[in-house]
């Protein structure tokens, strides 16, 4: 007895058929984030300067020092100004002291690639 092999049968596909007219595949690549999504820009660094003076007579404090917590810390120059870089984008509260003033703090925001000023003047304590 001899068996008789069967042709192959045909599947119908989407696209083929007409059923969905392709449109299932365009929903599945917006479900999986390719529908048209961008991503948002890259954010860069800022920073923060200012000038930490006497509130009395506006003249810069050396060596005050300037605390802006994630932000950093760092000390005056000799004309009380300061530079805090490589700071990320994000609003920061910012505290100076120095020997025989009243600390003060401000808030400052940081923008993308932007630098941002914050004075300060102290009061003798």
């Amino acid at each position: 007895m001899r068996l008789r092999r069967r042709p192959a049968r045909r599947l119908k596909t989407a696209q083929g058929s007409g059923d969905c007219n392709g449109i299932g595949v365009v929903n599945l690549a917006a479900a999986l984030g390719g529908g048209g999504t961008t991503p948002p820009p890259p954010t860069s660094a800022g920073s923060i300067t200012g000038v930490i003076s006497d509130a009395t007579s506006k003249s810069g404090i050396s060596g005050a020092t300037v605390n802006c917590g994630a932000a950093g810390t760092t000390t005056t120059a000799s004309n009380g100004s300061y530079t805090l870089s490589n700071v990320a984008p994000s609003t920061y509260t910012c505290t100076a002291s120095a020997t025989g003033y009243r600390t003060k703090s401000g808030n400052v925001t940081v923008s993308s690639g932007a630098t941002s000023t914050l004075n300060l003047a102290l009061r003798r304590a």
